[in-house]
């Protein structure tokens, strides 16, 4: 998944990165 890739490259904190994710995945669906 992109949004998965993304999360990882930012490379900041899992729980933001998580968060960030969720919203791309929702904003997609």
């Amino acid at each position: 998944i992109a949004a998965e890739e993304y999360a990882m490259r930012k490379g900041e904190s899992e729980a933001v990165s998580r968060d960030e994710v969720v919203e791309m995945i929702d904003g997609e669906e």
